[in-house]
């Protein structure tokens, strides 16, 4: 009896591990669903679902004004905007400002970093 129920003990942690296993790969699948427009004077993201990255890269001009509608309705979603120097000129979740203009310091590349985690929002930057 007692083969028995080591076998049986086995076969049932062999098979929660299998589980939890096949959750976690599940769980940090990379997915987007929604629209996404990238050009050189603007970035859309309209996400229904997304869990992973993205990023967009822009040069502009010393001056240039950047309009941005950002939030987030579930889930996490960040966005970070960097220069070449990788110096960071905005950094945040679209839960506290999400209308707002930013006024660029310097004619550069500005780079856009976007991480979802199971997220619904939007994020769209555009340059006045």
């Amino acid at each position: 009896m007692k083969k028995h129920y080591k076998i049986y003990l086995i076969i049932f942690v062999i098979l929660i591990i299998t589980g939890l296993s096949f959750f976690v790969i599940r769980y940090n699948q990379k997915t987007f669903v929604g629209e996404r427009i990238k050009n050189p004077d603007s970035y859309l993201l309209d996400i229904r679902k997304m869990n992973g990255s993205d990023n967009h890269s822009m040069d502009l001009k010393k001056g240039a004004s950047l309009k941005i509608s950002f939030e987030t309705y579930k889930g996490s979603l960040n966005l970070k905007i960097v220069n070449q120097k990788n110096e960071i000129v905005y950094e945040g979740n679209g839960k506290v400002a999400t209308n707002f203009t930013i006024d660029l310091p310097s004619d550069d590349s500005y780079t856009f970093f976007v991480k979802a985690k199971w997220a619904k929002g939007y994020i769209n930057i555009s340059v006045k």
